[in-house]
């Protein structure tokens, strides 16, 4: 998380945008009311899901009524939607320069694992040594 965090404060794209609070990530308790609202979130998203893609459907539950009336949703995504991203797979590659060979490549040079922290450091790693972009994200 905190990978992603950094990834995003040092982006040129959010410098100065006064998003973020803070340059780093920390924790709480459940004392906490943020918390509370965020752990009541991801529960409602997983039984979203849970009824979404479960054995049994079940009418939306009342919790998740109440937060969709304060304008938060849940979206999930099914095969077409994948089955579309993977065919513009090629032109994504090419707009955003990067290559799944590429990538593979560097995970074998860097002797990374290939994982969602991994991704994070390719990323980084194109944004210091894109000569498109001098260093700076531009993306």
């Amino acid at each position: 998380m905190n990978l992603l965090y950094e990834g995003f404060i040092g982006s040129s794209g959010w410098k100065g945008k006064g998003i973020f609070f803070s340059n780093k990530v920390s924790f709480d308790t459940r004392r906490n009311p943020r918390i509370q609202a965020a752990d009541l979130v991801v529960r409602e998203a997983m039984k979203f899901l849970d009824n979404y893609i479960g054995p049994v459907r079940r009418a939306h539950r009342e919790s998740l009524k109440a937060l969709a009336n304060h304008r938060i949703q849940f979206e999930a995504y099914e095969g077409p939607y994948f089955k579309d991203f993977r065919e513009k797979m090629p032109e994504l590659e090419e707009r955003m320069r990067m290559k799944a060979a590429d990538y593979q490549a560097w995970l074998l040079k860097s002797k990374q694992p290939h994982n969602e922290s991994s991704l994070f450091r390719y990323i980084k790693y194109l944004d210091e040594h894109d000569p498109l972009t001098d260093g700076h994200d531009e993306r």
